[in-house]
């Protein structure tokens, strides 16, 4: 994706429940709790970091909300967690506190029941 002024950043497509709770029991409690976050592999970061790209988000599928950070925040142990779910069949990852994102909210649309 690239910003309006050229700029040049990283979008991954996710679903609203992959933001990461961190052991909470719904994503509203992780919210509440300050503990939601989303997540990028340390591999991706470091190659976007090395093309140049200054930011990475995430769009939402389900409602298009775009969340945009800066990857020195991603990279910043003090605002960055890394955990492990190699063992599990997932990788080396970075998970960042919705806090250190930029929200543009998307357009709900909403299916007929």
């Amino acid at each position: 994706m690239t910003f309006d002024d050229g700029r040049k950043c990283y979008i991954a497509y996710r679903k609203q429940e992959e933001i990461f709770r961190h052991g909470c029991s719904s994503i509203s409690e992780a919210i509440r709790d300050g503990k939601a976050a989303w997540a990028f592999d340390i591999d991706t970061i470091l190659e976007m970091r090395a093309k140049g790209i200054k930011a990475m988000g995430v769009i939402v599928r389900e409602t298009g909300d775009i969340w945009m950070t800066k990857i020195e925040w991603l990279t910043d142990s003090t605002k960055a967690k890394v955990l492990n779910y190699s063992a599990r069949g997932g990788a080396l990852q970075r998970y960042l506190p919705l806090r250190f994102f930029w929200r543009k909210r998307g357009k709900l649309i909403l299916k007929p029941a």
